[in-house]
This record gives C-alpha cells, sequence and structure tokens, in this order.
C-alpha cells in the first residue's frame, strides 16, 4: 500500500509541475525575449502570439506594439496591423518607424483618407522620404469613357403606338449613348480631400412626346447631359470620415417633328427643353479592424419627381487587405410628386479579388426595381426614363508602372423597362417595354 502511495504522489508531482508552470503569468523578459527572437526568425505568426499573451497579461509597451504591427503587416495583412501601430505612436508619439508602416498599412488597406491625415504629422524628411508632396497636391486623377448599345429595333413599334395617347406625357428607348468621366481629388488641407467628378453625356433616342394632346415622334434625338459633382471626405479622426456631396445635373432634350410646309414639303424642326436637377447627400464611414461601415442619407430632384435615400453599406476585407474583399449595400429609395409617392428598396453586391500582382477583377451586381437614383456611394446617376430592375457587371484593373497609375476595363449588362410616363403623375407609368443593353467602359487611373 506505501508502494501504490508513493507512485501517485510522484504522477501528481510530474503532471502537476507543468501545468502550474502554464498556468503562471509570463514575465516581461520572457515576452519581450520570445517576440526579439521570434522577429529574428522570421516567424511573424509566433511574434503575434506572444504579444497577444502579453498583453493579456497586463504587459504592454512600445517594442510589443510595433513588433506585432510588423508582423501583421509582413503577413500583408494591413488592416491587422494599423491597431498596433496607432498604439506604438501612442508610446512614442513621433517614431518615425511606426508613423511610415502606418501610413503603408492605410493605403495597402484601402484608407486612403486616413494616410493623407497621417502624413500632416510628418517630418520634413519623413515626407521626403515616402515621397509626400504640398499640402495642396492633388491625390488622384481618373478619366472613363463610356460606350453603350441601345435597345433593340423591333421594340419601337410598341412605342409608336402611344401616337394615338391624349394624355401629355413621354416615352424612350435608347438608340446608343456615350459618356465621358473626369475625376480629380486633391487635399484641401489637414483633414479634408475634395474629390471634383465632370461627366458630358450624349444619348441618342427613340422618343415619343405628348404635347397638349399632339404627338411628336423623334427616330432619333440626341439628349445632352452635363453633370458636376463635389465629395468632400473630411476626416477629423483616424478611422471616421464623414461627406457632403453635391450633384448638379443640366440636361437638354431636342423635341422633332415635321410638319407641313406648302406644295405638300415637310420639314423638321426642332426645339430645346433645358432642364436642372440637384442632389444633396451625407455619407459617414468607420472604419473598424477588416470592416468598413458607411450610412448616407440623400435629396434629389429628378425627373419632376422628388426622392429621398437612405442607404448602409458594408465592406469586408476577410484577409486585411485588398487581395479579397467583398461589399453589401441596401437602399430605402422614396419618390413623390404632389400627393403620389413610391417606395423603392435596391440591392447591391460586390466581390472584388486579385489574381496576380498586376490584375485585379471585381464583379457585382444592383437588383430591384428602381428609377431616379444619385447613388451616394459610388456618385452614379440613374435619372433616365426607365425603370431599372437588374445591373450586372465586371470591373478590372491593370496597375502598369510603379508610380500609381491603372488600366481600367468595365463591363455592365441592364434588364430595364420602358414606359410611358404621364406628366402629371410620373409613377403611374404604362405600356411597358422590357429590354436589354450594355456599356463598355475604358480609362485610365493615376493615384499621386
Amino acid at each position: 500500500m506505501k508502494k501504490i502511495a508513493l507512485l501517485f504522489i510522484l504522477l501528481f508531482v510530474i503532471v502537476s509541475e507543468p501545468l502550474s508552470a502554464q498556468q503562471r503569468k509570463p514575465t516581461f523578459i520572457e515576452i519581450d525575449t520570445a517576440m526579439y527572437r521570434a522577429y529574428l526568425n522570421k516567424d511573424w505568426n509566433k511574434i503575434i502570439k506572444m504579444g497577444k499573451l502579453g498583453l493579456n497579461n497586463g504587459i504592454d509597451y512600445y517594442y510589443l506594439r510595433l513588433r506585432m504591427g510588423y508582423a501583421y503587416f509582413m503577413k500583408k495583412q494591413y488592416r491587422m496591423a494599423i491597431p498596433y501601430y496607432q498604439a506604438a505612436l501612442r508610446f512614442s508619439s513621433k517614431d518615425a518607424t511606426a508613423m511610415e508602416f502606418l501610413y503603408y498599412s492605410y493605403l495597402y488597406g484601402d484608407r486612403f483618407n486616413d494616410a493623407e491625415k497621417l502624413t500632416q504629422r510628418f517630418t520634413p524628411a519623413l515626407k521626403e522620404y515616402v515621397e509626400i508632396r504640398g499640402k495642396n497636391a492633388l491625390t488622384e486623377i481618373s478619366f472613363f469613357p463610356t460606350f453603350g448599345t441601345g435597345a433593340s429595333d423591333n421594340l419601337k413599334e410598341t412605342v409608336n403606338l402611344m401616337e394615338s395617347e391624349t394624355t401629355d406625357g413621354s416615352q424612350i428607348l435608347p438608340n446608343s449613348f456615350s459618356n465621358y468621366n473626369l475625376n480629380i481629388s486633391h487635399k484641401a488641407g489637414s483633414n479634408v480631400v475634395l474629390n471634383h467628378s465632370l461627366n458630358l453625356l450624349s444619348k441618342d433616342e427613340y422618343a415619343i412626346a405628348i404635347v397638349d394632346r399632339t404627338p411628336y415622334l423623334s427616330e432619333s434625338q440626341v439628349v445632352k447631359q452635363f453633370s458636376y459633382r463635389i465629395a468632400v471626405d473630411i476626416t477629423s479622426t483616424s478611422g471616421f470620415t464623414l461627406s457632403p456631396a453635391l450633384t448638379y445635373i443640366n440636361y437638354r432634350v431636342p423635341v422633332y417633328y415635321e410638319y407641313g410646309a406648302g406644295l405638300g414639303n415637310n420639314r423638321t424642326v426642332y426645339s430645346y427643353n433645358a432642364h436642372n436637377e440637384i442632389g444633396i447627400s451625407l455619407k459617414a464611414t468607420k472604419q473598424a479592424g477588416p470592416v468598413s461601415i458607411a450610412l448616407s442619407g440623400s435629396y434629389s430632384n429628378l425627373n419632376l419627381s422628388n426622392q429621398i435615400t437612405g442607404a448602409a453599406s458594408i465592406t469586408y476585407y476577410p484577409f486585411g487587405n485588398l487581395n479579397l474583399y467583398t461589399n453589401a449595400t441596401g437602399y430605402y429609395h422614396l419618390q413623390s410628386q404632389k400627393s403620389s409617392s413610391i417606395n423603392q428598396i435596391i440591392q447591391s453586391y460586390k466581390l472584388g479579388l486579385k489574381l496576380t500582382n498586376n490584375l485585379w477583377i471585381e464583379g457585382f451586381g444592383i437588383l430591384g426595381d428602381f428609377s431616379n437614383l444619385i447613388d451616394p456611394f459610388s456618385g452614379i446617376t440613374y435619372n433616365s426614363l426607365e425603370i431599372y430592375h437588374s445591373i450586372y457587371g465586371v470591373n478590372v484593373y491593370i496597375p502598369f508602372n510603379k508610380n500609381g497609375v491603372s488600366l481600367f476595363v468595365g463591363y455592365r449588362n441592364y434588364n430595364s423597362t420602358s414606359q410611358f410616363i404621364p406628366v402629371e403623375n410620373v409613377f403611374e407609368g404604362y405600356n411597358n417595354i422590357t429590354f436589354n443593353y450594355q456599356t463598355f467602359t475604358g480609362g485610365i487611373i493615376w493615384k499621386l
């Protein structure tokens, strides 16, 4: 019996000793030594593991945060590195190493406004080292021409049926269109980036208009539209950006028709109807680790009606970088004209993927029967006289040099319905014609 008791005691000592060693708190020296050795061995996972162990046991200091940030950075998990570099700067607010790596973590983690804000804390030497220019320097320039197809010709006969209509209104089918878009962004002070967007649209339409019970048919009316949008990104604190925006739209619609002019000769004449529209919005964006959350509210007055839109968007970067990201956005779109109104729910989805070092691809879709929308997130205006059912597309980005220049190619397929829109109630359209058309975009993006 004594031998058995001694055996149990021996086993208890053997087992309990390592357990107590595992349960005791690590010391500062143990954590620091283990992290430094892991750094020398480029064992990034060990650095992260030991750093978290130290933090969980109340051990927190400059080099622990710096090494954890560097470990995530070397794993290319830039969004995960950000809070550790921020914490390192709380220990040493002017540390050039932490600032430099935090700056690049912002850039590679798709947090450009935070990167611009951080540069205001750079010393002249650090600005020169990372090639930061003056405070009012341009940050991005892009140019995109877009060309679109039209509806099938055999659908135009359905439009012609409205020639006997006596209610004032109009209906269109697109023949083709072209759009030229120029975007310029620049810094304006320590916390502000201004984003300007200019658009010139030329759209050829097959259209019928009923004016004072008289039909006017235009086989090729070319609508000219100019729009300007300014969005102000105000990053007052790291990770939070407030973005008010204003959109101005001016378009001119030529009304073509034929009339008798003696001796049986017909002449084609036209007059222009000019329209001015606006949109205002406010967007708030919050960055939280691998997630970006945005909320927006907007007002516009497109096509003889008023629109109020609320939207929420979430973008997730599972690896903390741009190698893979996904976005989901929802819109509540309320339109009103006089005493009539209509509610529309819109959904948008996007998936982005890095295929090679020089090739990114995005697939996206927009669902929901909607019209008259200025998207507060993309800035795209949908103000054609049609109901959009779905939009699917793909974007391809090809960076081709180290100076921030990328090529862009995009494709979209639209499924829409044309309606005869009465002037007095734009929500009671009829003579529905469902059709498909495509757009093709190409251009260049230069991040300065």
